[in-house]
This record gives C-alpha cells, structure tokens and sequence, in this order.
C-alpha cells in the first residue's frame, strides 16, 4: 500500500467514525517535493480531531517508511503516532472507542 492509498484510508476512517481531518499536500518543485508551511520542518501528515476527544497527530508511512528526525521530533512534543497499513486496525479501534 502507498502513502497516497494509506491516506485515503486514513480519511475514510475519520469521515466514518466523526471525526475531523486535515492533510497538508506536498507540491513537487524543481528542488524536491515541499510543503507550503511556515515554522520547523516534519509536522505529521495528518491532523483528526474530534469535539471533547483528544486530537490525533499521525505520521503516514509505508511498511518499510521511516520517520526522519523532525518528524519524530513533532512525533515526540505532540504524543503522535506512525501510522502504517499493517496498524490500520489500531487506528480504527482508536477512533471507534473514542466515538
């Protein structure tokens, strides 16, 4: 599964249980791929947030992804969490449980 289909997945999971969602999208430059955000590099992929729930700060990687040192960083300061296509399950409890 890649990123993309992950955060696909991820959405439907937070639309289907209520919540809120939010994915700031990489644009390609002449440079690399670059997200247009002011501040320290590595915030999560994805913001899901729910009235009187806690708010959920997840970083969308594939089975073989890893975080770099910001993103774990932002990972860190927010208790976010990995998310990858083997721990969808997890997530979907999560966000089922605080329904």
């Amino acid at each position: 599964m890649t990123e993309d289909e992950l955060l696909r997945e991820v959405q439907k999971l937070a639309k289907l249980n209520s919540w809120l969602f939010t994915h700031f999208r990489s644009v390609k430059t002449p440079t690399g791929y670059r997200t247009p955000l002011q501040g320290d590099p590595g915030f999560p992929d994805c913001v899901l947030a729910k009235q009187g729930y806690k708010t959920l700060h997840v970083e969308l990687k594939t089975e073989r992804g890893t975080a770099s040192p910001a993103q774990l960083d932002w990972l860190v300061a927010l208790d976010g969490v990995i998310i990858r296509p083997s721990t969808l399950e997890w997530l979907a409890n999560k966000l089922k449980e605080e329904k």
